[in-house]
């Protein structure tokens, strides 16, 4: 039995027909797609790649937060974070993180003529448009609404019943 060399330690097994540099019966250096050379196991600062440190074992995961963690790493990315590449992109993740794309938040906004869904006053650039969703995997777009408006739901988690109780409440505690 003989070993691929590529560091997977998969039984590489024989050659069974002549070829170009290939002897019947003689023992196989790696496995047909693996790589013609041993994989790393350190990185260039000497970590071990094992897989809960590697990212598709290449990228040290330590050395990534270690470069975060410096004060070079935390300027790169407050400069990112500021660039309008740097702020399109996270905001695209956080919209997809509630199933939403920056078309649909655009389309429902104008939809909605660019008023909250929940109290119906415009949004400003103090109480700027947030997405809503229903919190289901994955998530469901609702509608768009005012950050304490979206709040206040999630706050009575998503149950119509418990808003009601809670405005039935406080309109027995009105003086009008």
């Amino acid at each position: 039995m003989s070993l691929c060399e590529c560091g997977c330690e998969k039984d590489a097994g024989v050659y069974k027909n002549y070829g170009k540099g290939m002897i019947k019966g003689q023992s196989k250096h790696f496995i047909k797609g693996h790589r013609s050379r041993p994989r790393k196991t350190r990185c260039i600062r000497g970590h071990d790649l094992t897989l809960p440190n590697s990212q598709k074992g290449h990228t040290c995961r330590l050395c990534i937060r270690e470069q975060k963690h410096t004060p070079e790493g935390k300027e790169r990315a407050r400069i990112w974070a500021s660039s309008p590449k740097g702020h399109a992109g996270a905001r695209k993740s956080r919209l997809k993180s509630k199933g939403w794309t920056p078309e649909m938040f655009k389309q429902t906004l104008l939809e909605q003529g660019n008023v909250c869904a929940l109290c119906r006053k415009p949004f400003t650039e103090g109480d700027p448009a947030h997405a809503d969703h229903k919190h289901v995997n994955p998530p469901e777009p609702r509608g768009v609404l005012h950050r304490n408006c979206n709040l206040a739901i999630g706050l009575f988690r998503d149950n119509p019943e418990m808003c009601r109780e809670a405005a039935a409440y406080l309109e027995s505690w009105s003086d009008t």
